[in-house]
């Protein structure tokens, strides 16, 4: 299974990447012929392309759910100001909106969104915690993860439930929600090795 993920992150899918397929070819041929040195070209182009070891992809998990659980404090808070700050890119992507936004543009929009749960779902909301169901390290710099965002109200009663995954990049100011799109619930995006 290929993981389709946007143009500025690179795919995980052997298959669907023709360097990586030619860098295993070679590695394949030089490995058969004996030549420690092939073995050793190919692990400098991985490490130059992001590919990370286990310890690196545990940091990097660690980072992804700080900065998603930052951005799900500041909007339950009403901290929206702080959202385009602190856990966003910006430009910041809405995948299937189309829409990109300025820090100012990202604000309101979350402000307004807050209150539209408010207005429209319960106006005792206080509380959306994200679910994560899966994170995917894609290289050094990219990662994505889906999961579910659960709302509820002041007594701890249910609001709403809706999927959503973010892709992560990470920015000279450390890991950055750069953009977003609805799934269902039971969404679970899964990168895959071949």
């Amino acid at each position: 299974m290929c993981l389709t993920v946007p143009a500025a992150m690179y795919s995980r899918c052997v298959s669907a990447d023709l360097t990586q397929f030619a860098g295993l070819a070679l590695l394949a041929l030089s490995i058969g012929a004996g030549d420690v040195a092939a073995q050793s070209r190919y692990d400098n182009i991985d490490h130059a392309r992001g590919v990370v070891s286990a310890n690196e992809e545990a940091m990097i998990e660690a980072d992804v759910r700080r900065t998603v659980g930052l951005y799900y404090e500041y909007f339950s808070t009403g901290q929206v100001e702080r959202i385009p700050q602190e856990t966003h890119l910006v430009p910041y992507i809405v995948l299937g909106g189309g829409a990109t936004m300025t820090a100012e543009a990202t604000a309101e929009g979350y402000r307004q969104r807050r209150q539209m749960v408010i207005d429209e779902f319960d106006a005792d909301y206080e509380l959306s915690t994200y679910t994560f169901t899966n994170i995917c390290v894609l290289s050094a710099g990219s990662a994505i993860t889906s999961g579910y965002n659960t709302r509820t109200n002041s007594s701890g009663g249910l609001v709403s439930v809706e999927g959503v995954s973010y892709m992560l990049t990470k920015a000279p100011q450390g890991w950055r929600i750069a953009a977003f799109s609805a799934t269902k619930p039971n969404t679970v995006i899964r990168c895959i090795d071949d």
